[in-house]
Parts: C-alpha cells; sequence; structure tokens
C-alpha cells in the first residue's frame, strides 16, 4: 500500500504546476498517467524522473518540492537542499550564524517547556523552524568550507 503522505506530495506538486493536464506536460506524459498519480485511491507513482520534473517545476513556481521529500521520508530519512554558497564570506561570520541559529533553537525550547516542561504540538512546529535554519546553517557552513577549500561542494 502506498504510504497517504506520498500520495498528498504528488497531488500537491500537480496542483503546483497547474493541474493534471499541466503535470503531463512538464512529466513528457499524458494526462490520464499524471491523473492516476493524482488519484488518492489509485496505486500508481510518477516514475523518478517525472517525480523529479515536478519537483523541479514546483521550485520554479516559487513552491518547494514535494515528491523527493516525500520519499525520502518514506525511506526513513530527510530531504535537504543544499544553500547556494556565497562566495566572498569568511568562516567567522558562517560559524557566528550558525551560533546564532543554535541560539534561536535553545530560545524556542526554553519557551515552549517555560509553563509544564513539554512541548505540545503547536510549540514543536516552532522548535522544528528552529531546527531546520540550523540545519540549513550548518549545510551552508559545511558547503562554504568545502569550497574554501577546493573541495567538490555538492559531495
Amino acid at each position: 500500500m502506498i504510504a497517504s503522505r506520498l500520495k498528498v506530495a504528488i497531488r500537491r506538486a500537480i496542483e503546483c504546476v497547474g493541474g493534471v493536464e499541466a503535470a503531463g506536460i512538464v512529466s513528457d506524459r499524458s494526462p490520464s498517467s499524471a491523473g492516476n498519480w493524482n488519484n488518492i485511491n489509485h496505486d500508481a507513482l510518477p516514475p523518478l524522473d517525472c517525480a523529479i520534473a515536478l519537483d523541479l517545476a514546483a521550485m520554479a513556481s516559487g513552491r518547494g518540492a514535494a515528491i523527493v521529500p516525500a520519499a525520502c521520508r518514506e525511506l526513513g530519512g530527510v530531504f535537504l537542499r543544499l544553500p547556494d554558497v556565497p562566495h566572498g564570506e569568511g568562516a567567522l561570520s558562517d560559524l557566528a550564524r550558525v551560533a546564532g541559529e543554535l541560539g534561536d533553537v535553545a530560545s524556542a525550547v526554553s519557551k515552549a517547556t517555560a509553563n509544564d516542561g513539554a512541548i505540545d504540538a503547536r510549540e514543536a512546529v516552532a522548535v522544528v523552524d528552529e531546527l531546520n535554519e540550523l540545519v540549513e546553517a550548518v549545510i551552508a557552513m559545511r558547503e562554504a568550507v568545502k569550497l574554501r577549500a577546493g573541495l567538490e561542494v555538492s559531495a
């Protein structure tokens, strides 16, 4: 059985590109194939090349990728988009950003646990948002260090 969150992500990507007809064009498949992917009760999934094409089109429209991150979650992993690494920034500014984001995470956890010592679902959203920003800062620093050392950035 296909996990429902993967089908939901596929539907979101299809919506982002303008519906089933557009998804067929973007993925170079028939609208009926895209319709099957979009049907929550149908087992059809887009092939990997089509899923990537749909996610790229969604990203080009200003929305984030949906299918590939959902597939990563189904496999027990996460999808992290590598940030663009600006040239000319120094290691100190990279480290300062990471430290600042870590402080934001600590602040969000402190605020969430202040009254009852626990983090409820609403509070977890704020903490996870801060954690995502920290992860992004750490990845950016890693990529910047690799770039400065002449290493392949995306490896």
